[in-house]
């Protein structure tokens, strides 16, 4: 009975986690940068019911070889932003918009762009990190 109890509280905590889940809603995957531009990276969140602080946001790029892109999990690659998240709620959706510019030393062909999310959910509370990623095209 007692593991019974455990699995149903690792699942209400795995699915308010994944409530509270963030997308990066722009730029859209599979689009083109250029190294040295300016772009815009959306980062939206659904609004829930859950409690939660929202705690910080680390954005980073790297440069995938002919063969092989890093998994964003063990490397971000060029730290694009690393700070704060406050997004502020545009209709049903949480959101924040962050200008960073895309590495100039970054070679053509394809790149990742992460974003690794922190925030603290729930009465507890207790502390969520995610890691979201998008591949892109360096013209």
């Amino acid at each position: 009975m007692k593991f019974f109890s455990t699995a149903i509280l690792a699942s209400v905590f795995a699915t308010t986690a994944y409530a509270q889940g963030i997308v990066i809603a722009a730029p859209p995957a599979h689009s083109t940068v250029k190294p040295g531009q300016n772009i815009k990276v959306q980062i939206n969140r659904p609004d829930t019911l859950s409690p939660s602080i929202e705690v910080a946001v680390v954005i980073g790029m790297i440069g995938c070889t002919a063969s092989f892109c890093p998994a964003p999990s063990d490397q971000l690659g060029h730290i694009l932003y690393n700070g704060l998240y406050r997004p502020k709620l545009v209709g049903a959706t949480l959101e924040e918009s962050f200008s960073v510019t895309v590495p100039s030393t970054i070679a053509p062909g394809q790149a990742v762009l992460s974003v690794s999310h922190f925030n603290l959910i729930g009465a507890g509370p207790f502390p969520n990190l995610e890691l979201e990623n998008i591949t892109l095209t360096v013209a």
